[in-house]
């Protein structure tokens, strides 16, 4: 699979492509490291994807990454243009910082 999504050119479909391999390594039950490695992969393809910037931000703080996951909660806040969106991330920064 590897082969397949590296020779993806097009980084929003590679972006989107990579989060659905964590959606679905998630799934399927996984560790952290699987999920994270392949949201890792989709912000690489395509840096302010907010679907992956939030997973990767919750599968930080569940692993106990909370700078980590803040850093990515912030991103994808400055990422989501719908202010009824951005609540819940901030809502989610606010619990990981208090």
């Amino acid at each position: 699979m590897d082969e397949l999504l590296a020779s993806e050119a097009d980084p929003e479909r590679a972006g989107a492509a990579w989060v659905d391999v964590a959606r679905l390594a998630s799934l399927m039950g996984s560790g952290p490291g699987v999920v994270l490695d392949a949201l890792d992969r989709a912000v690489l393809a395509q840096p302010g994807l907010a679907p992956a910037l939030a997973m990767r931000g919750r599968v930080r703080a569940e692993a106990g990454r909370i700078a980590d996951a803040v850093v990515d909660y912030e991103a994808c806040i400055a990422a989501t243009a719908d202010a009824q969106g951005r609540l819940p991330l901030h809502l989610a920064v606010a619990a990981l910082v208090q």
